[in-house]
């Protein structure tokens, strides 16, 4: 970070920070060096790649991957899926095992991951049952590898809006865990919040919460009361009771998880602002607009902070704003 920087001469170093702080600020700098730094991360790797095209090195293969990786990071997803597709190409080349081969399934994970946060769900559940396929043929259908694919199945399932069988998939994917883990391991848990998740979209709440509660009860006994999974699972209970207008127990639940993520996040990461912009929704579902507006307005600085003025967080958390100032 900027203001961490050294120099030879410590009056250098902060008549330099003091220009930077007036002129433009910490945030914005931090920000713009990183953003030329990603740059150029990407353009070296892109280089090695256009030199090295149709090597049959497996390092190759991997720096695709790698590459892919970055650009996704990055938001920029048809070069992810190109650099995804390249590697993919590639293993199925070196490999005598064809479709049935590891690396071959992550790749076809990954390219699903891609096509999802473009929203592209069809071409998101090809891959996803490709890489299924390939895992039921390693591993059989009790396999741990087995229960990934199911989850991302039931996801896009989710995504259109098809909740019957996203909710197969998940529990697919929970029987699986069971199975391999036990009932009382924080993936099994995962598992449960998957399904809650579902029932919550499909408007069935009373099952959601208690999918969501024991969620909550496996992350508190396995991982402690102070963990982000454990406020994950208060937030998400907040939620349906919320839903159920029950605002005296979506507060206590909300401020549960806020207490937790202070404690163990700190104030300025985007889940401790998740919790100030849950707890403002109940403010203002209460009417209290002006404890409503005090949460949004610390919900919208750290979404901001960290993850920039644009994110659909800031952007939603302003209208959230604008809504109850129109109300007041």
């Amino acid at each position: 970070r900027i203001e961490n920087a050294k120099a030879s001469v410590e009056e250098d170093r902060t008549r330099i920070l003091e220009i930077v702080k007036g002129d433009i600020g910490y945030a914005k700098l931090n920000n713009d060096v990183t953003t030329l730094i990603r740059k150029w991360v990407m353009d070296t790797l892109e280089g090695e790649i256009k030199e090295n095209i149709g090597s049959d090195d497996k390092g190759y293969d991997r720096l695709c991957v790698n590459l892919g990786r970055v650009m996704e990071e990055n938001g920029e997803l048809e070069k992810a899926l190109m650099y995804y597709k390249m590697s993919l190409r590639g293993n199925l080349l070196e490999t005598h095992d064809g479709p049935n081969y590891p690396n071959v399934a992550a790749l076809h994970n990954n390219i699903g991951v891609v096509y999802m946060k473009k929203g592209d769900y069809d071409n998101a559940l090809s891959e996803y049952n490709m890489a299924l396929d390939i895992h039921l043929k390693l591993h059989g259908p009790n396999h741990l590898s087995t229960a990934t694919p199911h989850d991302n199945i039931g996801s896009v399932y989710s995504a259109k809006n098809d909740y019957d069988n996203a909710i197969i998939q998940h529990k697919k994917a929970l029987e699986i865990k069971v199975k391999v883990l036990g009932t009382r391991h924080p993936l099994t848990a995962g598992s449960h919040n998957n399904i809650g998740l579902v029932y919550r979209q499909k408007g069935d709440y009373d099952s959601a919460m208690l999918e969501y509660k024991k969620a909550l009860e496996i992350y508190s006994t396995v991982l402690g009361a102070d963990h982000p999974l454990t406020a994950t699972a208060h937030s998400n209970i907040g939620v349906v009771y919320e839903k159920h207008k029950d605002y005296d127990n979506a507060m206590i639940a909300h401020k549960k998880a806020l207490e937790i993520r202070l404690k163990v996040i700190g104030p300025d990461n985007h889940n401790t602002g998740t919790s100030h912009n849950n707890i403002g929704a109940v403010y203002y579902g209460m009417g209290e607009n002006e404890k409503s507006l005090i949460e949004f307005k610390k919900a919208l600085e750290i979404f901001s902070k960290a993850l920039g003025p644009d994110h659909p967080f800031s952007v939603m958390t302003q209208k959230s704003i604008d809504k109850v100032l129109a109300s007041s």
